[in-house]
């Protein structure tokens, strides 16, 4: 015989649910975002001058700070103002042979991750970088 569902929600009320579960979430991470002080760091920006050179920890380049200079305040959606990593197709069209170099085969220096500059460079070799601070700094120029 076939096996009956146990649950005993709806799939619209599961999903409903589901939804809600999302915005507290949401509303989680905004009530914790207003708790962060003034003066505190958001994020590092790092950049290589091109992808081979991602692997050459002399070549990374810790370039700005994202920090707050005041309380965070809650805005409207409306007030368009938002942040966006460029995709990597934008610079391709501005730099086609990178195309080539993201693709160049590569290892992890514990030699576990074998793959592509494109795929390991982000979560093994950068980030390893920036955890062991192998990088310049624009602090220390």
């Amino acid at each position: 015989p076939a096996e009956k569902s146990t649950s005993s929600q709806s799939p619209s009320k599961k999903k409903n649910n589901e939804a809600e579960g999302k915005e507290d979430k949401f509303d989680s991470f905004i009530d914790d975002l207003l708790q962060v002080p003034s003066g505190s760091t958001l994020f590092d920006i790092f950049a290589c001058p091109d992808p081979t050179s991602s692997l050459d920890a002399s070549k990374i380049q810790r370039i700005g700070r994202i920090m707050t200079t005041s309380e965070i305040i809650k805005s409207s959606p409306e007030d368009g103002l938002f942040f966006r990593h460029q995709k990597k197709e934008e610079d391709f069209e501005l730099r086609p042979h990178w195309r080539k170099e993201v693709n160049t085969d590569c290892t992890s220096k514990c030699g576990k991750a074998k793959g592509t500059i494109g795929r390991l460079v982000g979560s093994t070799f950068l980030e390893s970088c920036i955890n062991e601070k192998k990088y310049i700094d624009f602090e220390d120029c």
